[in-house]
């Protein structure tokens, strides 16, 4: 399972997303490659939902599907959902319990946390919950572009295990 990393940015002393290998890197020839990725992203502020049609505009592959509760989010659980992306303040809970609610059903399905927050204490209890990463709204002058690239990343990973475990290659 793909997993969060994160290093300390020296220069502002917050946390910044570590970029690993892009997600080509699971094989050019691969049938999981290409495939649409279905995302439910689940964010309180309409600002952030709004901007995700930039997000769909430059990312064809994508499809973003929005809520901005997490009791509707765990109903859309029963469509097919690659990935969920989730901030991390909301109302109610927050996305590491929410990522921990949906742990509990679906283990492997690959959960990203966008979030404001750059704290330690979040990444630390981000990856204890089993979050698959974590981007930074505010991370660079591209958010988006990057959570894009890690969503795309995770899901191909994920489908990659998929296909070996059915084969039975574990």
């Amino acid at each position: 399972m793909p997993h969060l990393q994160s290093v300390t940015d020296a220069t502002s002393g917050g946390i910044r997303p570590h970029v690993g290998t892009s997600a080509t890197s699971v094989g050019a020839n691969s049938v999981v490659m290409g495939r649409p990725i279905r995302v439910l992203f689940v964010d309180d502020d309409a600002a952030t939902l709004a901007a995700r049609g930039d997000f769909l505009a430059e990312h064809e592959r994508i499809e973003v599907v929005a809520e901005s509760r997490v009791a509707d989010a765990l109903d859309r659980l029963a469509d097919d959902v690659d990935c969920v992306i989730s901030d991390y303040d909301m109302p109610g809970t927050d996305g590491i319990e929410f990522c921990r609610l949906i742990r509990e059903d679906r283990p492997d399905l690959p959960f990203v946390l966008f979030s404001g927050r750059r704290s330690a204490s979040v990444v630390e209890r981000a990856l204890a919950a089993g979050v698959t990463d974590y981007v930074p709204k505010r991370c660079c002058e591209s958010p988006y572009v990057l959570l894009a690239h890690r969503i795309e990343r995770a899901v191909d990973c994920h489908r990659a295990r998929q296909r070996l475990t059915e084969r039975g290659d574990d």
